[in-house]
């Protein structure tokens, strides 16, 4: 089954237990600090659960229907269909969303590909985890990661008084190469996202046109172009995987991480560089507009050319929340630290890096010259130069 928004909104009418400081919430659907949150995916699960993007965000096995982000890629084709939907899904809240449905649904998708491993260890259970797996994508739902009281149902429990095992089931399986692929597809789209803003930032200054000015923009399109290239990596050199399945390339997926984890702070400072104080000139409240006389006043002083007042506010505003809000703080923290500290997304990329094919190429180069009084009596081996020149 596909869940619609109104049945996502009944879902979460639960009875479960939040609280804000103090105050406990009776309906997060109705409560201001989530009501907005909780409409928005509602609108997400109505966009996915759309007759005309069937093909998008679905695929049908054994006669039903489920969300894309439940396939298991057997083929390169299969890990395409699993970016598409990501990226549909990502463009739809323009990457700011860190946790939607298929954020977990990546990782418990990839743990699925390799339930041997919960049998390598004492503790694991292959069994329940391929339960899980079938109950989430067959009723569509949304799951997260939680922190829980010891005391859930048996049946829950995937691993159990086994630290190094809860580590490993997801490296030794495809959960964390599944799951960070749609990070890195929400960061894509959250970039893509930022550039648009940047560029109407300098339009509606007035200084796009100037060289040092355009000279940034072009800078921050060939980061987002070189960022979004290092997606599709993943997917052209694609990786083949146990039991038949395949997976997204490991290196250029944590490279990718890395490139999002050094950069994202870099490009907020860029992005108020631009900005300026903008910000900081206009009104507290677009609510000005409603009184006449402050209505006359605003548009005659902050009308700018043919981009009129509001829709500055507007603009400048959105790029506040970006670079400036509680929400941009949060967001600064969270690229950062998502996946780990940067010393684990380093050591993730040390370890996958074809450390022997380099050290080859090198050694097979030092191998064609010679040392000391050898260097006389051995003729150049030119085979290697003329095999690359071939190639």
């Amino acid at each position: 089954m596909l869940m619609t928004g109104k049945e996502y909104l009944q879902s979460i009418r639960d009875g479960r237990v939040i609280y804000v400081g103090k105050e406990r919430v009776k309906d997060q659907t109705t409560h201001p600090a989530f009501a907005d949150a909780a409409r928005t995916y509602a609108a997400l699960f109505n966009m996915k659960s759309d007759p005309a993007l069937r093909d998008l965000m679905t695929f049908e096995e054994g006669g039903e229907c489920y969300s894309m982000y439940y396939l298991q890629p057997r083929s390169q084709e299969d890990l395409r269909r699993r970016n598409r939907a990501h990226r549909k899904i990502a463009d739809f809240c323009f990457g700011l969303m860190g946790r939607t449905p298929n954020a977990f649904a990546g990782n418990l998708t990839g743990l699925s590909l390799k339930p041997q491993v919960f049998d390598s260890e004492p503790g694991g259970s292959r069994n329940n985890l391929l339960a899980i797996y079938q109950h989430v994508r067959r009723n569509d739902l949304f799951a997260t990661y939680a922190i829980v009281p010891p005391q859930v149902p048996w049946e829950k429990v995937i691993v159990h008084d086994n630290p190094a095992l809860s580590r490993n089931i997801y490296i030794q399986t495809a959960a964390h190469v599944i799951s960070n692929h749609q990070s890195n597809v929400r960061f894509g789209s959250k970039l893509r996202f930022m550039l648009g803003v940047a560029s109407l930032i300098t339009r509606f200054t007035g200084a796009r046109d100037i060289p040092a000015v355009r000279d940034t923009l072009g800078r921050l399109a060939a980061m987002e172009a070189g960022y979004n290239a290092m997606i599709d990596g993943q997917i052209e050199a694609y990786q083949p995987f146990d039991n038949g399945f395949v997976i997204f390339n490991r290196r250029y997926l944590y490279a990718a991480i890395h490139w999002a984890m050094e950069n994202h702070s870099q490009l907020i400072d860029i992005m108020r560089e631009l900005m300026g104080g903008g910000q900081f000139q206009f009104p507290a409240s677009i609510d000005v507009v409603e009184d006449p006389e402050l209505r006359d006043l605003f548009e005659t002083f902050w009308t700018a050319g043919e981009f009129a007042a509001a829709d500055r506010m507007k603009l400048f505003k959105l790029a506040w929340d970006l670079i400036g809000s509680d929400h941009a703080s949060r967001a600064t923290s969270y690229e950062k630290f998502f996946v780990g500290p940067a010393f684990a997304v380093r050591n993730y990329n040390f370890a996958n890096a074809p450390w022997d094919e380099l050290h080859a190429a090198v050694e097979g180069f030092m191998d064609t010259y010679g040392t000391g009084e050898s260097v006389a009596n051995t003729e150049p081996n030119m085979e290697p130069m003329r095999q690359q020149r071939r190639s």
